[in-house]
Formats: C-alpha cells, structure tokens, sequence
C-alpha cells in the first residue's frame, strides 16, 4: 500500500503514481486505483447484483472502468488543461472515472439516477459531489461545466430522450468547453453489458428469454436501445465540433491487449467510418459551439 498526499487529500491506493508537467505546474496524481475496501465490495455486490455471473462481471468492470478512465485521462490532458476546472461525469454510476480527474480539478461532479450507486460513490471518498438526475433535466447550472464525460450512457436513455441529453450537455458547458462522448457499436455483434452475441439487434421480449436462458438477468435491464454511427454523429455535430479518436485509443497498448482478439488487419488500419464499423465502440472528443 503506498500513502501519499495532494494538496490536503490524503490517498491509500494500491498502485501508483504519476507526476505530471502541465504548462510548467507539476502535479502528483494517481494513475492507478484499485477498490482496496472489502467490505465496500462485498456490501456492492450483495446490494446490486442477482446472481453469480453478474457479480464475476461487476468485479471485471471495476477493473475496467478505472483502465479505460485513465487512458480516457490521459488523452484529454494532452488537449486540454485540467487544473482548478469543474468536471461533470454524466451517468456516473460510482464514479471512479473521477477517481482520477477529483486529484486536479476543482470540482468533481458525478450525476446518475441510480440512487444506489450513487450512495456506493460517496462511500469512496475520493473528493467527488454526487447528485441525483436525470439526463434530460441535469441539476447542474448553464454555462458553468469545463469538461462533461459521457461514457457508454446513452444506449441506457429512451431513444425520445437522446436529443435531450445532447441538449442538456451543451447547456451546462462554458463556451468552447470540452465534451468526452462515448457509446457502443449497434453494429458490433457482442452485447458489451451481458457480454452476449446478437443480444442487441433482437425484439425486447426475445432479449429477456435470451437473458433468463443464458441465467444473465431477469430482464433486460442494463441497456435500452443503441444508436448507430450515423445518429450520433448528427446529434453531436448540431451542438459541436467534433473529433472521432477511436482509433486513438485502440492504438494503444491497452485496449490492443483487450481486444486482441480482433484481425491485426482492423486493429493497425487507418482511421476511417468505413473501417470503424469493425470496432466495439466509438469516442469522441467535442468542442461546444455556442
């Protein structure tokens, strides 16, 4: 266990850690985390999951939310600079994309419907405010947000709130902010949440008999629909100037690893829609217009 200080936080973490030169201010923060709390996990797990496979699952997101958030980490400070910034993380679930960005900006916000994961969140304790909200309507004020992170939430909003949550996000972002945007693939044939093939492009009541055979859910709670490229990119493109960084980010040698599985032909070629089709999901970095 390494025990260090930022500013007056004090951090427990089983990793470690980084120091970073942004225009000449050296900065220590943490580039590893781990869920060090036993009993937070188990306390989690007992509370939010039905049954064995989705605790086995949960356990791996963990693990992946937090890679995945400081690769994420990584690329946006190479564009922006993120200290003595307000930072909101719209479908938070627990918030440990902020476990990194709470170390350098000077308001963390993590917003999310779910009142459990929420409370899950807060037991962290890394220095984040949570809020109740929904995505149509977030509790956040206009025109006061440096960096909104929108990662793989809006294939779990009613596709007549899509727009909304576009809308609402270019709201609450200062002028010529930055937005992270992130969903899953329609056209990619795993499921990425019940990690199940086809599940996606099939009739909602075939989805849950798929789910109950497979002893995955009940029903299927964990996605509602998934827009295809086209649809997102129209949405994102009416509020911002947007950047696709997909490739960016498969090209590293973390997410090479993941999806090792995938031909080195689609993993190396250049970037293009056309070529994108193969790959799991899409991110975008956005600059608001006003």
């Amino acid at each position: 266990m390494i025990l260090f200080k930022i500013g007056k936080k004090v951090v427990l973490s089983d990793l470690y850690i980084e120091v970073l030169d942004l225009n000449g201010h050296f900065i220590l923060i943490v580039v590893g985390f781990m869920i060090t709390d036993e009993k937070w996990e188990s306390d989690f797990l007992t509370e939010c999951t039905k049954n064995n496979w989705q605790k086995k699952h949960m356990i791996k997101s963990f693990k992946w939310n937090v890679e995945r958030g400081k690769i994420i980490g990584d690329l946006l400070l190479q564009r922006i600079n993120l200290v003595g910034t307000t930072v909101l993380d719209v479908g938070c679930w627990v918030g440990l994309w902020l476990t990194e960005i709470s170390k350098i900006s000077l308001l963390s916000l993590g917003v999310d419907l779910n009142k459990k994961a929420l409370k899950f969140g807060k037991r962290l304790k890394i220095g984040a405010e949570f809020l109740v909200g929904d995505t149509a309507c977030l509790p956040v004020n206009s025109d006061s947000v440096d960096l909104v992170l929108c990662n793989y939430v809006i294939e779990h909003i009613p596709k007549q709130k899509w727009a909304d949550l576009i809308k609402e996000i270019h709201r609450v972002l200062k002028s010529e902010a930055t937005l992270y945007f992130s969903a899953p693939n329609l056209y990619w044939p795993i499921e990425q949440h019940y990690n199940l093939p086809f599940l996606h492009w099939l009739p909602r009541n075939l989805r849950n008999t798929y789910l109950r055979l497979t002893r995955r859910d009940d029903h299927c709670n964990w996605f509602t629909e998934i827009p295809c490229y086209k649809q997102i990119i129209t949405m994102l493109e009416n509020h911002f100037n947007v950047s696709n960084v997909t490739f960016d980010l498969f090209s590293t040698s973390y997410f090479k690893k993941r999806f090792s599985y995938l031909p080195s032909f689609i993993r190396t070629m250049s970037k293009s829609n056309l070529t994108s089709i193969f790959l799991p999901g899409w991110h975008f970095i956005c600059r608001k217009i006003n």
